[in-house]
């Protein structure tokens, strides 16, 4: 039954709810022998006035 406790880093160690510290790149880096990792980027669309400035600039560039 869930009570909604919760602990941190190192108390939830010290209580042994947890076997061990560490970081998600830590675990990563550590199994990543062993798997198919796969990175994945996020680029959000630039707001039309940036598009515009930046497709001008270039523009301006060449002559």
């Amino acid at each position: 039954m869930a009570t909604g406790e919760h602990w941190f880093g190192a108390r939830a160690l010290d209580s042994r709810l947890v076997d061990e510290l560490r970081t998600s790149d830590d675990y990563l880096l550590a199994t990543s022998d062993d798997a198919e990792l796969y990175e994945v980027t996020y680029t959000g669309k630039k707001p039309w006035l940036a598009r515009l400035l930046a497709h001008t600039s270039e523009s301006l560039g060449r002559f």
